[in-house]
C-alpha cells in the first residue's frame, strides 16, 4: 500500500466527455446553436484522462456540445452533403 500526494498548480480549463469528440481529418465537436440546430466546430485537444478531455482551442465556456449521438449526427451531415463537402472552416 502506498500513498501518494500530488501537488502542482490548479489550471481553469474546459472539459468534454470523450464521447463528445468526433475523429476524422481533423477532432470535432457539434455544439447545439438553437433549439435542435447544431454546427460542427474544430477543436484542439490538450490532456485527457479516463472519461474527459482538455480544449484548448474551438469552444467557448458555456456553449452546449453533443455528448451522446455526436456520431449520428456526423453521419447525417455526410449523407446529407456527401462525404467529399467540407464544413466553411474547417
Amino acid at each position: 500500500m502506498a500513498y501518494v500526494n500530488l501537488t502542482g498548480a490548479i489550471i481553469k480549463t474546459l472539459l468534454v466527455p470523450k464521447s463528445a469528440l468526433v475523429f476524422s481529418e481533423d477532432t470535432a465537436v457539434w455544439v447545439e446553436t438553437a433549439t435542435d440546430q447544431f454546427e460542427m466546430r474544430l477543436v484542439k485537444t490538450g490532456i485527457e484522462n479516463k472519461d474527459k478531455v482538455q480544449v484548448l482551442r474551438g469552444l467557448k465556456e458555456g456553449e452546449v456540445v453533443v455528448t451522446s449521438g455526436a456520431y449520428l449526427l456526423n453521419s447525417k451531415n455526410i449523407i446529407d452533403k456527401g462525404a467529399t463537402h467540407t464544413m466553411p472552416g474547417m
